[in-house]
């Protein structure tokens, strides 16, 4: 994969996702651009690893409405040298980063270091593809009818975008099934580690929790990611 030619991509992306808010954007909202956050870092990156969740966070209104938007992905892990600075108070991105950093050094969750002593473990943000269904900013929870919706309208960009950033992990927080019928994929179960997955084309498909979910301990949602990826021999 060459890195200019990502750049470009990534350009087209974020124009793509501005034309197709345009009808929706207005005073109050616009859309919040995502992709691959810096190229050079991911394509330098022992795994391509590609995160799909539901839809990003901004500010809320008065009556508790979504608001804001306009800005980029890229913004949270670029605006100080640690990234830990930025996500501290993130759960979402916190446990994004254990695993990512996991993954990328094949580390289980008991050898990884502290994430606010080590700003290598935060900053292993800056090296993956951050993409949520809905470009929009959300509430703090949605229900799967609109989830649906979302992925209809955007489906055009979703699917160019994991065909352009060729991912090697794709961990969805718990929507890999809009996916699976457009990129025809045969899910398999792993009752044991709560997770689906699916293996094609030289990339593993992992349908998760959402990251900042309450249901098992951060140590095992980071664990059983690596070690389903280890057994597919993703990992050496």
């Amino acid at each position: 994969m060459n890195c200019e030619q990502l750049k470009k991509d990534q350009k087209l992306v974020e124009e793509y996702i501005r034309r197709m808010g345009s009808d929706r954007t207005n005073d109050d909202i616009a859309p919040i651009a995502d992709g691959v956050v810096d190229p050079e870092s991911y394509l330098s990156s022992a795994l391509r690893i590609a995160w799909v969740l539901k839809e990003p966070y901004d500010e809320f209104d008065e009556n508790g409405n979504p608001w804001g938007g306009g800005w980029n992905m890229h913004d949270i892990y670029f605006k100080t040298t640690d990234v830990y600075d930025n996500i501290k108070q993130n759960p979402t991105l916190n446990t994004m980063a254990y695993t990512t950093y996991g993954l990328q050094n094949n580390l289980s969750y008991e050898s990884l270091p502290w994430i606010y002593e080590d700003p290598a473990v935060g900053n292993s943000l800056r090296s993956v593809v951050h993409m949520n269904i809905s470009k929009f900013p959300g509430g703090k929870t949605t229900p799967w009818n609109k989830l649906y919706s979302n992925y209809e309208y955007w489906r055009p960009i979703l699917l160019f975008q994991l065909m352009v950033y060729k991912p090697q992990v794709i961990i969805f927080g718990n929507v890999m099934d809009f996916f699976a019928e457009d990129l025809n994929l045969d899910i398999q179960y792993d009752a044991g580690k709560n997770l689906g997955y699916a293996i094609k084309d030289d990339c593993i498909y992992i349908n998760a929790y959402h990251p900042a979910q309450i249901s098992i301990k951060k140590e095992d949602y980071v664990d059983n990611i690596i070690h389903l990826v280890r057994e597919h021999c993703i990992l050496k």
